[in-house]
């Protein structure tokens, strides 16, 4: 027997396939003003269907242990009296490298901006996201290089791609923008980024054997003197870890989606 660990409970279920050992949360959030009935169904790898949320509720939080490698299914259904009804299937694949997923269900109501759009004066856009993490290349390395007190401030590094992949930041394609954690003398603590500018002109990808910079956000961050961590992302896929793509819509409902996978280096150095 193997096991889908709930963050309230556990549910066994019998799994023949090899073992993926991922960590996936699940948050859903109802920003509409009536009440909706939500519920998302996922169909494991070997068949077998497991019923994840099924609730009213506003907010839920929820928190599963994956242990199958292939391809899961999640099926997001949503109804209310106003919004109408609809469903939109995604899917993702573990390969066994990946260590946590995050899982997003939003829906909120908006004004109607597309001119062509078949949704009324107003619509339910419905946010359902994936982002996969998996421990970065052994290719792939990060070192620090200064600290700046220049007009972007703050610590840089250098990003060494010596694999065979192409490489893209977070935000931008060519920009590999981070945040950092303090020392507190035990362990790291916080996540301390920068603004964030998306009109930088582009910079191409990080092509393989290649290097490029890293700072934290766009336009730097001064830090007082003492031990960090600097953690950035990046992805082998032309994707933003923080926008979706328009998935379709009908006279009331409009879905936007995103499936992403992500690395995350890190390098710890002092400021005197």
């Amino acid at each position: 027997m193997n096991k889908l660990t709930l963050f309230f409970a556990t549910i066994s279920i019998g799994i023949a396939s090899a073992k993926a050992q991922c960590d996936m949360s699940i948050l859903y959030e109802n920003k509409l003003q009536e009440v909706v009935h939500a519920s998302l169904r996922m169909t494991l790898p070997d068949g077998e269907n497991v019923l994840l949320l099924d609730d009213t509720a506003k907010y839920k939080y929820a928190s599963f242990h994956l242990e199958q490698k292939g391809e899961y299914r999640i099926m997001a259904f949503f109804s209310g009296n106003e919004s109408g009804k609809d469903s939109l299937e995604k899917s993702f694949i573990l390969t066994g490298d990946e260590y946590s997923i995050e899982t997003n269900l939003q829906l909120e109501l908006k004004k109607n901006d597309f001119p062509n759009s078949r949704n009324e004066e107003s619509f339910v856009e419905c946010w359902f996201t994936f982002k996969l993490f998996s421990k970065p290349s052994p290719d792939v390395h990060i070192r620090f290089k200064y600290y700046s007190n220049d007009e972007i401030p703050g610590p840089f590094f250098e990003v060494i791609n010596n694999s065979n992949d192409t490489l893209y930041g977070e935000w931008l394609p060519g920009f590999f923008w981070g945040t950092v954690s303090f020392w507190d003398g035990s362990a790291y603590f916080g996540n301390l980024g920068g603004r964030i500018d998306l009109n930088f002109e582009g910079l191409s990808p990080l092509l393989p054997n290649d290097t490029t910079h890293a700072w934290v956000g766009s336009f730097g961050r001064s830090l007082r003197p003492g031990k960090y961590r600097f953690n950035v992302y990046y992805s082998t896929e032309d994707k933003r870890m923080h926008s979706v793509a328009f998935e379709r819509e009908n006279m009331k409902i409009r879905w936007y989606t995103n499936v992403s996978k992500w690395h995350l280096l890190t390098n710890e150095f002092e400021i005197k």
